[in-house]
């Protein structure tokens, strides 16, 4: 059954609730489900894990980066999926390509948490149809 309609004797009130629960469910499922980035010199891709313990990885390398603190080429532990797998590697990492990555990472949490507000907007104002992935959606082509 989809969960954005009003279910038999359902009070709105009620099925406000359960469809904010839904939005926040779905924006932590997206938030936390990793982002694909691709080695632009070998063509090789990995996985760049979005969990919140990531995501804290992600800034305190950020600013480990920018203090000057971090050596160019260190070592980040990746998923490489090139192959269709997930394989671990051990990968050297220059500082730029990290800073990229957390940009990457605060770009896609912020844009599930923006997702997340409309919906719940629309579904406060009484919009009972609106849900997170078309919000979502929408933005990824607004942006």
């Amino acid at each position: 059954m989809p969960t954005n309609i009003r279910t038999a004797g359902e009070r709105e009130e009620e099925a406000m609730q359960r469809l904010l629960a839904q939005v926040a469910s779905d924006r932590y499922q997206k938030e936390s489900g990793g982002l694909i980035w691709t080695d632009p010199n070998t063509r090789e891709v990995f996985y760049l894990d979005t969990t919140s313990a990531s995501q804290a990885r992600f800034a305190v390398a950020r600013i480990i980066v920018e203090i000057g603190e971090r050596s160019d080429g260190a070592v980040w532990k990746c998923a490489d999926i090139t192959d269709g797998r997930p394989v671990v590697t051990f990968r050297p990492t220059s500082n730029a390509e990290l800073v990229e990555w957390s940009r990457m990472v605060h770009a896609h949490v912020q844009k599930c948490f923006d997702a997340e507000g409309m919906a719940s907007n629309k579904i406060m104002a009484g919009e009972l149809t609106a849900d997170f992935e078309t919000e979502f959606a929408a933005l990824r082509k607004s942006r």
